[in-house]
C-alpha cells in the first residue's frame, strides 16, 4: 500500500505544468501600474479621512504589517484598544467607500 501511495507522489511532482503556463494572457505592465496608482489614490482618499486614532492603526496593521502586540508597543495603548481601533477604522473606510460608490472585500 505504501509503495502505491509513493508512486502517486512522484507521478503528481512529476505533472508536467507546462501546458497550463502556455495558456496564460498577457498582461501589460502599464496597464498593471495605472490600476496601481489608481488604487493608490483611493486608498490615501480613504485614510485622509479617517481620524488620526484609527488612520495610524489602519497604516500599521495593514500596510506595515505588525501584530497587534508590537502596534501596542509602538503606540503605548492595550492590545485590545488596537484591535478595536482597527476595526473601527476598517468600519469607517467601508462607510467612506461606499459613500464613493467604491465595492470592498467586506461587501
Amino acid at each position: 500500500m505504501n509503495g502505491l501511495k509513493k508512486q502517486q507522489k512522484k507521478a503528481l511532482l512529476n505533472f508536467d505544468f507546462d501546458i497550463f503556463v502556455s495558456h496564460l494572457v498577457y498582461e501589460d505592465p502599464a496597464v498593471k501600474e495605472k490600476e496601481y496608482e489608481e488604487m493608490r489614490k483611493i486608498i490615501v482618499i480613504g485614510l485622509d479621512q479617517l481620524k488620526p486614532k484609527y488612520k495610524e492603526a489602519i497604516i500599521l496593521y495593514y500596510l506595515e504589517e505588525f501584530s497587534y502586540k508590537k502596534i501596542s508597543d509602538i503606540l503605548q495603548i492595550p492590545t485590545g484598544t488596537v484591535g478595536i481601533r482597527v476595526k473601527r477604522g476598517r468600519d469607517a473606510l467601508k462607510k467612506i467607500y461606499e459613500k464613493m460608490n467604491i465595492k470592498t472585500q467586506y461587501d
